[in-house]
């Protein structure tokens, strides 16, 4: 029986222990936290009183941290043979994570970086529909508010996750614009990426609506899909060509209920945290590799680079 071990810490415990509740084919071991907190604590999960006596119970280190995870604590999982799932990339430097990488190389083990967007219930029920796309365009919408250099980066790097695995082709050209209002509250992103393999894809962040908005569309040869990541509604359209009459092109949208939704994918956090089993137990390939996380969020740092941050924002 593989046991998997949760680092978390104080801000998010009953909420993410309450995920935590559902069956899964693994054990988890237990769970860690900042010994001067007062924990909410479930009976079926048992709480170690240190990172050290967490690591001896378990297989595998499950990083469940709203803030940015130790990378000490990090290090030393890989190092002592652990399987690593982190909820966010680090924010730490880019030498930092390369050798997060290389101590899981040489471990043998698997390090993995968490994207919700790759499990989202609108996606997975459209997922091996999606062939040889051609185009991406993801746009995002959240209310005006002083938004941190790190909040901006950790969303565009989500996104480009999911840009990456959709396509499967390496970046080449990347081009952005973006402006920011007097009291440092951001405006709007815009970015453009050239893939390898002649796909390409858009990124359109708006930060002065009324409510969010988080949604993609993928378009393909003779249909496109769009995702509405939040009130998982999913719009297909039929395009015309050469073979299609007009009276066959069709334009359906679906509105997902908690009913229709298959109970396999109604918890995405569920979902992820069952791939991550079945890679570490060889089971099936990972989703998402750790090597595309790093040029996910490699990318995101170029677009923001060529776009003026006021200091104020600066990691």
């Amino acid at each position: 029986m593989i046991k998997i071990g949760v680092s978390i810490d104080d801000n998010p415990v009953k909420e993410y222990l309450d995920l935590l509740s559902e069956e899964y084919p693994f054990l988890i071991s237990g769970f860690s936290h900042s010994v001067n907190s007062q924990m909410y604590s479930p009976d079926r999960i048992r709480k170690n009183n240190s990172f050290i006596s967490l690591l001896e119970n378990s297989n595998a280190l499950l990083f469940l941290e709203r803030a940015s995870p130790d990378p000490e604590k990090i290090s030393y999982a890989l190092k002592k043979f652990k399987h690593v799932f982190l909820t966010r990339v680090p924010e730490v430097s880019e030498d930092k994570l390369m050798e997060f990488q290389k101590l899981a190389n040489e471990a043998n083990v698997y390090l993995k970086a968490a994207n919700p967007l790759l499990y989202n219930p609108a996606y997975i029920s459209c997922k091996t529909d999606l062939q040889q796309t051609k185009f991406i365009e993801i746009n995002k919408k959240e209310e005006p508010k002083l938004r941190s250099y790190e909040e901006i980066l950790r969303s565009l790097t989500c996104d480009l996750e999911f840009i990456l695995m959709v396509l499967k082709s390496n970046p080449k050209k990347i081009f952005s614009s973006g402006s920011f209002s007097h009291s440092d509250i951001p405006v709007y992103i815009n970015a453009r990426i050239e893939f390898d393999n002649g796909t390409s894809a858009n990124i359109n962040y708006d930060f002065l609506q009324p409510k969010d908005d988080h949604s993609a569309t993928i378009f393909m040869a003779e249909k496109n899909y769009s995702f509405d990541f939040i009130n998982l509604k999913i719009q297909k359209n039929q395009l015309k060509n050469q073979t299609t009459p007009s009276s066959q092109i069709t334009n359906q949208t679906v509105s997902l209920s908690s009913n229709s939704i298959n109970p396999g994918i109604q918890n995405p956090f569920h979902m992820e945290l069952q791939a991550f089993y079945e890679s570490i137990a060889g089971i099936s390939d990972p989703v998402i590799i750790f090597e595309d996380s790093l040029m996910a969020q490699n990318v995101a740092k170029s677009i923001l680079n060529k776009i003026h941050i006021p200091k104020t924002k600066q990691a």
